[in-house]
């Protein structure tokens, strides 16, 4: 389960550990019990090691760009050698 961040409106910034789906909704604050709203913030990135970091951008790319699985070879050579004939 991932970390967010919550901004109570008399205490501050405070971090709960929620399941994905819970996360747009209220928080209760631990020092005062309010309900707080989800503050949006920058991932840290900078805390972790460089092969999950990679792992994550792979992760990102693969999600919007896809891979290619094979090259096609093309011999230039042959086809000048041999190019097609007209109809």
């Amino acid at each position: 389960m991932p970390i967010y961040e919550y901004t109570c409106p008399f205490c501050g910034s405070f971090s709960v550990l929620r399941a994905i789906q819970d996360r747009s909704l209220p928080a209760r604050c631990p020092g005062c019990d309010a309900k707080a709203g989800r503050a949006i913030g920058a991932p840290n990135l900078n805390l972790m090691s460089m092969a999950l970091r990679a792992a994550f951008s792979r992760n990102e790319k693969s999600c919007h760009e896809p891979g290619i699985a094979a090259a096609i070879i093309v011999d230039r050579a042959a086809i000048m050698a041999h190019p097609p004939r007209p109809a």
